[in-house]
């Protein structure tokens, strides 16, 4: 894997690099615990140990953690194998067999200890997420901000992502994600580089992509205030649009199980 460098640095996108500078030995740690709980299902199925190998596997891991360990002995081998040449040498093999949901919560839970989602350390992450929740007349906690860097999800074109939690139509907490591309690159490069990826295997993301003019970020110039304004404006867009067809969908699931009963 990567060596991630820990240093603060004053740069648009080297302060996403230093935000996105994941705990290497966290990062795979849950990553294996991921696939650990695929093979153990995997390998219940397989011997047909019991009726149902998820809550037995749930169940063993809480009251029978003995019985765990003997299972995890079975599936080490797979496991170090998965890892050394799917998660570390070819990425996008790994992407391919972990869902997307189970790839941003991996990310989620690998931040270092002393980050907070919903206060990022840097001024250029800080101010954009001030902006969207002020523009929004949403709570703080209401939002929160996660870099990607040098993980998977990189290579799928997020530097980082936004995850937004608001009430659905049933009133019950929901969420939606809005992933961001944050380059001084052109566009047409981007495209290019976006291009190789797919060829390769890859696939992108992406929900926008925030250009940047200078490397350097300084909230007090009033051009890096308006381009925050204008970041946050499109940012809040795809929010509202990503909601409006979650709750669609939701109406949709709801109308069909109506028609089977």
């Amino acid at each position: 894997m990567d060596n991630f460098n820990f240093e603060n640095k004053r740069g648009v996108e080297q302060e996403i690099n230093y935000l996105g500078s994941i705990n290497n030995r966290r990062y795979v740690e849950n990553i294996e615990n991921k696939l650990t709980d695929f093979l153990a299902i995997e390998y219940l199925v397989k011997n047909k140990s019991c009726k149902n190998p998820k809550s037995f596997l749930s169940w063993i891991k809480l009251e029978k953690k003995e019985m765990f360990e003997r299972l995890k002995g079975e599936i080490s081998l797979k496991l170090k194998e998965i890892v050394e040449n799917r998660v570390v040498k070819n990425r996008y093999i790994f992407l391919r067999e972990i869902s997307e949901e189970d790839q941003f919560e991996i990310i989620e839970k690998s931040q270092l200890r002393s980050f907070d989602a919903c206060d990022p350390a840097t001024d250029f992450a800080n101010d954009l997420h001030a902006t969207i929740v002020d523009e929004m007349g949403a709570e703080y906690s209401d939002l929160e901000y996660y870099p990607a860097q040098g993980s998977h999800l990189d290579y799928c074109g997020v530097d980082a992502f936004f995850k937004f939690y608001y009430l659905d139509d049933n009133n019950k907490k929901n969420f939606v994600r809005v992933c961001l591309d944050l380059t001084s690159n052109t566009l047409e490069n981007k495209n290019q580089i976006r291009n190789e990826k797919n060829k390769n295997g890859g696939r992108s993301l992406t929900d926008v992509i925030l250009f940047i003019e200078e490397e350097n970020y300084d909230r007090k110039k009033e051009k890096n205030k308006e381009m925050i304004k204008n970041f946050s404006k499109s940012i809040i867009d795809l929010i509202g649009e990503k909601i409006d067809l979650k709750k669609e969908e939701l109406k949709q699931q709801k109308l069909k199980q109506q028609k089977v009963f």
